[in-house]
C-alpha cells in the first residue's frame, strides 16, 4: 500500500498547478490533504473521481482556512470526522478512515507563527492530540498518522537550527513532545528508514528558500508500533511543486506480502527452526529490537538473522544479485549456507 500526504496550502490552487497531473503519476493508495482551504460545495470531485479516487473533505467553519481529506482508490470500511473536540473540530483538522484493521488519519496540526495566543492554542492540542490518538488506539491499535506536524524534531530537520531555536516549529517545548510522543509508542517512518537523510518538506516562500534548499521536515508519517513491522519505504517527493510543502510518500507491506520489499524487508517465520541465535540476537537496521506477533508467526522489519553475525565473511545470491555483507531473509524463501571446509 502506497500512502502520501501532501500539504497542499490551497487545493483548487494545487489543482491548477498541475495537481491531477502529478496524481496520476504517482499513483498512491490513499491521499491524505491537509490545508485544502475549501467548503464542501467547492471541491473539485470530478477531477479525482476520473482518477479512481473517492474523497472524503472534513472543512473548517471558517471559509478558506485549514481543512482535511482523505482520498482512496479503495472504500473505507468507516470515516470519522474530527475528533468529538469542538475547538480543534470548527478548524477541520482531523479526519480517519478505517481500512479493516488498519486506520489511516489525515491530521493538521496548528501552526503558531502568527502569535503567543497561536502558540499557546498550538501546545494545548499537542497535549490532547497525543491524548486522544492513545485512547483511539486501544480499539485501533494500527494507526497511520499521515500530516503537517509544523514541528522539526532534531536538528537534522531544518536548515539553520541554532538561528530556528526560538522560532514556532523548533521551540524546545514543541521538540520535547515530539520526543515524548515518539517515546509512547509512535514512530517517524521517514527517520527510522532514512536515519541520516537530511530532506525537507516545506520552505518559506521568502527569500527563494527553496531554491537554496532552506527547509524544514515538519509532515510526517507517523505510525504506531504495531505498524512498524510493515514499514516498506518512506520517502520525500522534493520535486512536486504545487504548494510551499512538498509531499512525503510511504508505502507499507500488506499482511501476506511475498515479494521483495527493497528498503525494508519482512520475514514471517511460523514453525521453523529458527537458525542459531535468531532469537536472541537478531540484529536490526532501525535500532530497534521489538518484534511484532502476527497471525502465529513473528514479523521482523528490516532484521538480519544474528546467526550470520559469526561468519567472517557473508555473501549469497538472490536471483542474479550478488549480496555482501548481509543477508535478509525474506518471507517463503529458503536460505541455504555453503561452506568451504
Amino acid at each position: 500500500m502506497k500512502i502520501i500526504t501532501y500539504n497542499v496550502n490551497g487545493l483548487r490552487a494545487a489543482v491548477s498547478k498541475g495537481l491531477p497531473e502529478w496524481l496520476a503519476q504517482e499513483n498512491p493508495d490513499i491521499l491524505c490533504l491537509q490545508e485544502t482551504k475549501l467548503q464542501p460545495d467547492q471541491y473539485p470531485g470530478e477531477v479525482f473521481e476520473a482518477l479512481g479516487y473517492k474523497s472524503y473533505l472534513y472543512s473548517a467553519q471558517k471559509k478558506g482556512y485549514s481543512g482535511v481529506a482523505i482520498l482512496t482508490k479503495q472504500e473505507p470500511d468507516h470515516v470519522e470526522y474530527g475528533m468529538g473536540m469542538e475547538a480543534y473540530d470548527n478548524e477541520g483538522r482531523f479526519i480517519r478512515a478505517d481500512f479493516g484493521d488498519l486506520s489511516v488519519v489525515s491530521v493538521y496540526h496548528p501552526s503558531g507563527t502568527s502569535g503567543d495566543e497561536r502558540q499557546a492554542f498550538k501546545m494545548v492540542w499537542l497535549e490532547d492530540f497525543q491524548k486522544y490518538v492513545m485512547e483511539l488506539q486501544k480499539s485501533r491499535p494500527n494507526l497511520i498518522l499521515c500530516g503537517d506536524y509544523n514541528i522539526c524534531h532534531e536538528p537534522i530537520d531544518i536548515h539553520d537550527p541554532v538561528r530556528n531555536a526560538t522560532n514556532s516549529g523548533f521551540l524546545p517545548e514543541e521538540r520535547e513532545w515530539m520526543t515524548r510522543f515518539l517515546s509512547a509508542g509512535y514512530v517517524d517512518s521517514f527517520r527510522t528508514l532514512c536515519p541520516e537523510k537530511q530532506e525537507y518538506t516545506w520552505w518559506s516562500y521568502r527569500f527563494n528558500s527553496r531554491a537554496k534548499n532552506k527547509g524544514w521536515r515538519i509532515d510526517y508519517c507517523m505510525v504506531s508500533e504495531p505498524v512498524r513491522p510493515l514499514l516498506k519505504r518512506a520517502y520525500i517527493l522534493n520535486e512536486a511543486v504545487h504548494s510551499a510543502h512538498c509531499p512525503m510518500a510511504l508505502e507499507i507491506l500488506s499482511a501476506n506480502t511475498t515479494q521483495s520489499t527493497g528498503v525494508c524487508s519482512v520475514a514471517k517465520f511460523a514453525e521453523v527452526d529458527t537458525l542459531p541465535c535468531s532469537q536472541v540476537q537478531a540484529v536490526i537496521l532501525d535500532g530497534d529490537s521489538d518484534r511484532a506477533s502476527y497471525q502465529g508467526g513473528f514479523y521482523m522489519g528490516a532484521h538480519i538473522v544474528g546467526a550470520f553475525e559469526g561468519m567472517d565473511e557473508i555473501g549469497g545470491t538472490v536471483g542474479n544479485q550478488f549480496i555482501k555483507e548481509c543477508l535478509e531473509v525474506m518471507p517463503y524463501v529458503r536460505v541455504c549456507i555453503f561452506v568451504d571446509s
